[in-house]
């Protein structure tokens, strides 16, 4: 056998042309997560159309929907995929529970919701549910107990899809309850959550 190919130097080069592949691919999505992408800039590269009328208009808060005055919350920034789907994060209830709309960009039309058992950490101000696109092919959403699901295929009515334990699935499903109540995900995050909140119950 030959001398290892694997220096120093070479492992920097591949690692950067991988980060740099990573990167492109990221940017073909027009709109990947909370306030555009990573850097939460809340710039597009694509140019806004003229502002003239409403095309379609859908609802992001069941609760608080046309209530005047102060409201007390953060929403998540709609995401757009290189398809035109629109997918919404939307607060359904008092109690904050959220699921994920799916819509066509054109005009409006719902494609497919998909719900989640995600709860809030403890706030003043309610905070944002942000789900995020990787590389445009793969929808990532907070679940309960500092879960993610995921849904491959975003422009489509049907397709793949699971959940995520970052501690693993087994130990989940072993202990659901106790993760709910004590693990949950507390920023607008990147595919895998940034932030975890994990409450002590002593």
């Amino acid at each position: 056998m030959g001398p290892s190919m694997a220096t120093p130097e070479r492992k920097t080069v591949v690692v950067w042309l991988c980060l740099a592949a990573g990167l492109h691919a990221q940017s073909a999505v027009p709109w990947s997560s909370y306030a555009h992408g990573p850097q939460h800039t809340g710039l597009s590269t694509i140019g806004a159309q003229r502002l003239e009328r409403i095309k379609w208009t859908t609802p992001i808060d069941l609760v608080l929907q046309n209530t005047p005055g102060p409201l007390y919350i953060h929403y998540g920034s709609p995401l757009v995929t290189a398809a035109n789907t629109v997918l919404v994060p939307v607060r359904t209830s008092a109690s904050n529970t959220y699921r994920v709309e799916a819509h066509s960009g054109a005009n409006g039309t719902l494609i497919y919701s998909l719900a989640t058992d995600f709860s809030p950490p403890p706030y003043n101000w309610i905070p944002s549910y942000s789900p995020v696109l990787s590389q445009g092919t793969r929808l990532y959403y907070a679940g309960a107990g500092g879960t993610v699901y995921y849904r491959d295929q975003p422009d489509s009515a049907t397709g793949p899809s699971g959940q995520i334990a970052f501690y693993g699935n087994a130990l989940y499903t072993a202990n659901q309850g106790a993760f709910a109540g004590t693990v949950m995900i507390s920023t607008p995050s990147p595919p895998m959550p940034a932030a975890i909140s994990i409450l002590d119950s002593t």
